[in-house]
C-alpha cells in the first residue's frame, strides 16, 4: 500500500469497526470489540504494519539543494515516514535533468539497491555520490530524537550500506520513459525484487498510477457508490 493511499484512507471519516478490514494489520480486533469511527482510523494507524513507504520526489530534490536536518525532519517525520520493526523497503524516486531513477532501501538485504534504465558512463559516478547522499541524510533523519523509541527500529549502520546496481534492467538508450519505470518499480511495494524483469508495459503503468491518485483522493466517494 502507497502512502498516498494510506493516508487518504486514514482521513476518511466513515470508518467503522468492519472498514478494519482493508487495513494490512499485525492485530486485528476480535468482533465484540466494537470501535466508533474515530477509534478506527486510530487502530488503523497504531496497527498498521507499513512494510514499506515511498517518500516524495521533493525528498531527494530536498537533499540536492542542501536543505538543513532540521527543515527535512519538519516535513518528512509527519507526513511520509513511520519506523517500525516491520519496515523492510524505503523508495525514494530521483530525478536529474530530466531523468528518473529509483533508490531502494532494502531493511532485508542490508544494502541499497540503484534501479535505472539508463546510466551514461560519464554518469554513473554522479549518480552513486547522490544516492550515498542521499542515504546520509535518510539515515540522519531515521535517527531523529523526533521518532522517540521508533528510532530503535534504525540500522546504526544504515549510512554505510553499499550501494548495488540492480540487474535484469534493459539499457534504454535515453530517458523517455524512465518515469513510468519508476512508477512500475515503486508499486512492487512490499513485495520488492532486486533484480526486476526488464519489461514493461508504458500504457498500464499510466493507467494504473491514474487509478490510484483517483481512489486515494476519492476513496470515501466510490466506497459509499459501491
Amino acid at each position: 500500500m502507497g502512502p498516498h493511499s494510506r493516508f487518504a484512507r486514514l482521513e476518511c471519516a466513515d470508518h467503522s469497526t468492519k472498514d478494519i478490514k482493508q487495513f494490512n494489520l499485525l492485530f486485528k480486533p476480535p468482533p465484540e470489540i466494537v470501535l466508533n469511527s474515530g477509534e478506527a482510523q486510530l487502530f488503523a494507524y497504531v496497527f498498521d504494519t507499513q512494510l514499506e513507504f515511498s517518500l516524495p520526489p521533493e525528498f531527494s530534490e530536498d537533499v540536492m539543494k542542501d536543505k538543513t536536518l532540521e527543515e527535512m525532519e519538519s516535513r518528512c517525520i509527519s507526513i511520509w515516514m513511520k519506523l517500525s520493526e516491520f519496515l523492510k523497503y524505503i523508495y525514494i524516486p530521483i530525478e536529474v535533468s530530466g531523468h528518473w531513477f529509483l533508490m531502494v532501501v532494502s531493511l532485508v538485504h542490508r544494502c541499497v539497491f540503484h534501479l535505472d534504465t539508463f546510466v551514461p558512463v560519464d554518469e554513473a559516478v554522479e549518480r552513486r555520490q547522490l544516492i550515498i547522499k542521499v542515504l546520509n541524510m535518510l539515515s540522519q533523519i531515521m535517527n531523529s530524537k523526533m521518532f522517540g523509541d521508533d528510532a530503535v527500529h534504525t540500522p546504526p549502520d544504515l549510512a554505510a550500506w553499499s550501494v548495488v546496481v540492480a540487474q535484469g534492467i534493459p539499457n534504454m538508450g535515453n530517458s523517455y520513459n524512465s518515469s513510468a519505470w519508476v512508477l512500475d518499480w515503486v508499486q512492487m511495494e512490499d513485495g520488492c525484487v532486486p533484480n526486476p524483469l526488464g519489461v514493461l508495459n508504458d500504457m498500464q503503468v499510466r493507467v494504473k498510477t491514474a487509478l490510484g491518485i483517483i481512489s486515494s483522493s476519492h476513496g470515501c466517494q466510490i466506497r459509499e457508490s459501491t
